[in-house]
């Protein structure tokens, strides 16, 4: 559809007549709107001429699409270097591929459609498809970065509102199809013959210097992968080990740090590695080849590990992740703790308790048979 109304008002910085377009008459007045706006912000000094110039250039554009958008969303340099590059990543193909798969943005398959081709139908199918792919927490990221490039695109006069109305992304009520759940240790049996063949499994193993400590350290302390890059000798107690920084050093908020207590075993495991590396405290007990912290996802590598659990036969080896020895500890503290669940989370690093959910199995690998009722006495 054309525009069918047209302005030709005078530029606040050149002087010059420009002209306006909409398809409608409420989305000329509400440019017109902007554009009075920008002129008085201009005479305030609150713009400078360049800032309300590259404004002005969207009312003038015909045509606006998403990935335009995002582009220009990404280039305020009010925002943080990391939410520039997720605008921009979104809505793009990554160039690089994850586990045979190329990674590509969420959002694009709408790169190249007219913000106002974003109508409620339209999302609507491509979230929906999202959905059976991606968890939630990441449709809902997806859904966040879309709104913020959608206001931009409103603060530039491209766009009056939300092509898509009233319209939000629902939770779905089943779980994905085709996506079973993570494998795990199910007893402090199994995690002990999983750490035993972690240590057979050296010569076989690409990060060999430090793969069993590893293995063995997030069994019992259920540290993530990028706590897990992060810890340092200091870190290491007489009871316990503190988990409090990320593997770039950078410090966990005060309810994300916790001290958690591992066996004795472990830790004489520990100080015999630190003196045969002549380590200092301020040395990461994972190091890089370079002397420095690892990168979050090389402490455990995913194919060593799945080549241990095989070894171990604890399941199906192609549903373990280095996310799978979290899984475990919560197992087996779970049954440690009793059913103390708010325990359970201040010992696993969780704020609610249910996240902490996701990471719970069940306690035994078979289904356990369901006991007959007793037989009714006769009267």
């Amino acid at each position: 559809m054309k525009a069918a109304f047209l302005s030709r008002p005078v530029h606040p910085v050149t002087g010059k007549r420009i002209e306006v377009r909409a398809r409608t008459r409420r989305e000329l007045e509400a440019r017109l709107h902007h554009l009075r706006s920008l002129r008085t912000d201009l005479r305030l000094g609150i713009r400078t001429g360049d800032e309300v110039g590259t404004s002005l250039r969207g009312l003038e554009r015909k045509r606006v699409t998403l990935l335009e958008a995002a582009d220009s969303y990404a280039d305020l340099k009010r925002l943080a270097p990391l939410t520039r590059a997720a605008a921009r990543n979104v809505v793009r193909d990554q160039g690089r591929v994850k586990r045979g798969y190329p990674v590509k943005g969420a959002l694009e398959e709408l790169a190249g459609e007219r913000l106002e081709a974003l109508t409620a139908p339209r999302v609507a199918k491509h979230f929906r498809k999202l959905g059976e792919r991606l968890a939630w927490e990441s449709v809902m990221s997806a859904w966040r970065q879309l709104r913020a490039i959608i206001r931009h695109a409103a603060e530039q006069g491209w766009i009056t509102a939300a092509p898509w109305g009233m319209w939000r992304p629902a939770r779905p009520t089943h779980p994905r199809a085709g996506r079973p759940r993570r494998e795990c240790c199910r007893s402090a049996g199994e995690r002990q013959h999983l750490i035993f063949c972690a240590v057979a499994a050296v010569p076989d193993v690409v990060t060999a210097r430090w793969f069993p400590v590893a293995v063995a350290v997030a069994l019992h302390t259920g540290a993530r992968k990028g706590e897990l890059a992060g810890l340092e000798w200091r870190d290491v107690g007489p009871r316990s080990i503190r988990i409090e920084r990320q593997y770039d050093r950078r410090p966990m908020k005060e309810s994300g740090a916790r001290d958690v207590e591992v066996p004795a075993d472990l830790l004489v495991w520990l100080g015999n590695v630190r003196a045969v590396r002549g380590a200092k405290l301020s040395d990461p007990i994972f190091p890089a080849a370079s002397g420095g912290h690892l990168k979050q996802g090389n402490v455990i590598a995913t194919d060593d590990l799945r080549r241990v659990a095989a070894r171990a036969d604890l399941g199906d080896p192609k549903r373990w992740s280095p996310h799978s020895l979290r899984d475990s500890f919560v197992t087996i503290e779970a049954q440690a703790c009793g059913g103390d669940l708010r325990r359970l989370a201040e010992r696993t690093g969780h704020r609610s308790i249910d996240s902490l959910l996701r990471y719970l199995q069940t306690f035994s690998r078979e289904p356990r048979p369901v006991p007959e009722l007793p037989a009714a006495p006769r009267e």
